[in-house]
């Protein structure tokens, strides 16, 4: 190693070992009524061209994602008011507005269940600077250049009042940006309870290519719009009522190509596809809830919607040239209502939920010399209720719940114009009842967090198809099966720094209703999926041990977890390969799989940003059938990323974060073996030549091995930031300013390789303005 590279090193580990603070203290913790609590001073790690919440939580040591110190954060206030939504509704507030954002572990959220349920979840409350105030505040930015003509805006608008919230956001772009993710949804409360959620399949699969080693924003030629609103009002002191709507268009346009390799146990397969896509999508949805969480009692009334239409267009050359289309429009409304109410040491919990899904699709290939098409009717309703009564003494509290599900799913299809395959439609009907008994024991105390769950299923199946012979009309299959699925969770705060968690379980599938069919259901131009009865589950047994160590006076924070699992099967997955078609089922077979699944994160604060390592591994073993042969092979791989964001001088701010991720693939019994390498580094560098101006470059680097040879790509962006107002920046940015034209690498798929070419959005140049209020 090069003496400068060991120096690099060494002032990493310095960084992010040092048990002395480096810089001023960032962050204190202490014993809140709601558990223990951390608390970082925003301003602490805010930077010049950090503009919204979400660029400067991404700095603060021991958060990642939507986790903090490896623990779902699943809750979120602002000044101690629930706001009862997603991350997304806050993401966009404006740093220089907030004093200090804390973080709460081990939180319960509903009034009535504390001291008694065990929790393992991380609320985040907000804390501002102005709390009295109740003015929208906010941000705008228009954007507009290139050729042809680019465009860009956002407006974002918050309201923080005592008694009421308000979100307002308008955005769109045809710059790549994609707002499918960016809409809020409403958060439910933990109960206790298992609650059950289901969702149908959407059959046809096409979708605009996009690649998943290049940011979605670099290959994506669009047109997106977007509008969202949450609102949040107290009624009364004990009611509480949450709006929220949104509408997402997007139009979307994308040029790749797919080469296949395909492992059989002799030999292989060989397939090329070039694909120019067009896809438009429209989304609506909506939430409308009552809420009250009052230490006498807690009630939720969730009335949700939501409305999707897709078209996709795709022309395919290769191995199997066609035309293609595909359309599905999808609508789901449910009712959820929860109640909580003590009688004493006891506590009576309801909980039932009503949900219709209708998702009618269709899809249509032409080929040289024969057309395809398929028509696939699709409507469900999923009816789930269960109660529980607990008992509190001590530390302990008691509980049995019990319940049903109920579910009904009708699936229609006509496939005309496969000559290859001897094709069976469906016409079938398939239905289940649950019931379900399940006692716990919860212990909570201060250093010690027990729960014991002892499940028991009953399942009652029922099935009819209207087109088989063998199940005519007035004829139904039925199966029963009975589970047991126990559960043993443990906390321990070994010391007010460090904690241990310990989790075994035996759980089991649920029948997959959007897959319980008989017949065939073409998917896309290749691919045919054939139904199959499973009515008995597959079995997982999994053991997972949690470390978690945090020192946040001096911004340390680790988290590791590893976990075994152990699955079994009465059924095989298999493939088949049939002229221009991949056939794709289960048949009755035995079949066991077992994988190691491991992470670790550490975290280290540093002058206006943070260090981070974050590792992860996986080993499976997994069985599979292909064109009639029986194959075992083995997945593993590895991913490593460091990171560091933080500033370095008065005038330089500097982000590195290199990621590189290893995957194997081997096949038992023969010499078949595949593995792929892809680094990835992105490097900015953000210099203040005075206080009101901003140079920032961005570099992304990435880096795969094909075919023996290296594949390299450099991409690199600029912005320019002048504040020549106190609430007004002009902004100029320039993206993929090399103007690269599309990037390659490999990846592996069970017992596949894929080589992947994407199309690169050319070079653009945007001239902005935004706006604070």
């Amino acid at each position: 190693m090069k003496r400068s590279n060991k120096n690099v090193v060494l002032l990493l580990l310095l960084v992010l070992f040092s048990t002395t603070p480096l810089f001023a203290q960032t962050s204190t913790s202490y014993d809140g009524p709601l558990g223990y609590t951390v608390a970082f001073d925003i301003a602490s790690y805010t930077d010049t061209r950090d503009k919204t919440l979400e660029d400067v939580l991404s700095k603060v040591p021991g958060t990642y994602g939507s986790q903090y110190n490896g623990m779902p954060i699943t809750k979120i206030f602002v000044n101690g008011n629930d706001i009862r939504s997603s991350y997304s509704t806050i993401s966009g507030m404006k740093p220089d507005e907030i004093e200090k954002v804390e973080f709460i572990e081990n939180f319960q959220a509903v009034e009535v269940l504390r001291g008694r349920q065990y929790t393992n979840v991380v609320a985040m409350n907000i804390v501002l600077k102005d709390p009295d105030s109740s003015d929208w505040t906010g941000s705008a930015k228009a954007g507009t250049g290139g050729s042809p003509a680019l465009y860009d805006g956002n407006l974002y608008a918050i309201r923080i009042g005592s008694k009421s919230q308000n979100m307002f956001n308008f955005k769109a772009n045809n710059i790549g940006t994609d707002f499918g993710s960016n809409t809020s949804d409403f958060v439910s409360d933990e109960l206790g309870l298992s609650v059950d959620r289901f969702s149908m399949n959407n059959y046809v699969s096409m979708n605009a290519s996009s690649g998943s080693v290049l940011s979605s924003n670099r290959n994506r030629f669009n047109n997106s719009y977007y509008f969202n609103t949450v609102n949040t009002t107290k009624l009364s002191d004990k009611m509480q009522l949450f709006v929220q709507a949104s509408y997402v268009t997007d139009r979307n346009k994308a040029e790749s190509a797919v080469n296949t390799t395909n492992y059989l146990q002799d030999s292989i397969s060989y397939e090329e596809s070039n694909q120019f896509s067009k896809q438009i999508t429209h989304s609506i949805k909506s939430n409308i809830a009552v809420v009250a969480n009052t230490s006498k009692y807690y009630f939720s009334n969730l009335v949700y919607a939501k409305a999707d239409l897709k078209n996709v267009d795709q022309n395919l050359t290769g191995t199997f040239s066609n035309d293609q289309t595909g359309k599905s429009n999808g609508l789901v409304l449910r009712d959820d209502i929860t109640f909580l109410k003590p009688l004493g040491n006891w506590i009576f919990t309801l909980f039932s939920q009503n949900q219709f899904t209708t998702i009618p699709q269709n899809i249509a290939v032409t080929r040289v010399g024969t057309n395809q098409n398929q028509d696939i009717s699709s409507n469900s309703f999923f009816s789930d209720t269960k109660m529980a009564f607990g008992y509190t003494v001590g530390n302990w509290t008691i509980s049995l719940a019990g319940g049903f599900d109920a579910l009904t799913h009708k699936l229609e299809t006509e496939l005309t114009g496969v000559e290859e395959i001897e094709v069976v439609d469906n016409d079938a009907k398939f239905g289940y009842v649950k019931a379900f008994a399940q006692p716990t024991a919860n212990y909570v105390s201060k250093n010690l967090q027990l729960q014991i769950g002892l499940p028991v299923k009953f399942y009652h199946y029922t099935f009819g198809d209207n087109i088989l012979e063998n199940t005519p009309s007035d004829e139904e299959k039925e199966a029963n099966i009975t589970k047991f699925e126990p559960l043993l969770s443990v906390k321990y705060q070994v010391t007010q720094k460090s904690s241990l968690t310990l989790t075994g379980k035996i759980s089991f599938s649920d029948a997959n209703a959007s897959e319980f069919y008989k017949g065939m259901i073409l998917k896309n131009y290749r691919n045919i999926d054939q139904g199959f009865l499973k009515y008995d589950l597959d079995a997982s047994r999994s053991l997972e041990l949690v470390y978690a160590f945090r020192l946040p006076k001096y911004s340390f924070f680790i988290n590791s977890s590893l976990r075994y699992t152990y699955g079994s099967s009465k059924y095989r997955s298999f493939d088949r390969f049939i002229g221009p078609y991949q056939v794709r089922g289960s048949l009755p077979s035995v079949t066991d799989r077992n994988g190691i699944n491991g992470s670790i994160q550490v975290n280290k604060g540093i002058n206006k940003g943070t260090v981070r390592l974050y590792v992860t591994y996986s080993n499976n073993n997994q069985t599979m059938e292909r064109d009639g042969i029986k194959m075992d092979y083995n997945n593993q791989s590895w991913m490593i990323a460091p990171n560091m964001n933080g500033r370095l001088t008065n005038w330089l701010q500097l982000k590195y974060e290199f990621n590189v991720r290893l995957s194997y693939m081997k096949v038992a019994n023969n010499d078949t073996k595949s593995n792929t390498t892809q680094h990835t580094h992105t490097f900015q560098a953000t210099i203040n030549p005075t206080q009101t101006i901003n140079l920032t470059v961005l570099e992304e680097y990435y880096h795969t091995i094909i075919a023996g040879q290296p594949k390299n790509l450099f991409m690199t962006d600029f912005v320019a930031e002048y504040q020549f107002h106190p609430r007004w920046q002009a902004i100029l940015s320039i993206t993929n300013l090399l103007n690269q034209k599309d990037y390659s690498y490999n990846s592996i798929s069970d017992l596949s390789t894929e080589f992947h070419w994407i199309k690169i959005r050319p070079r653009n140049v945007l001239f902005s303005l935004y706006y604070t209020f």
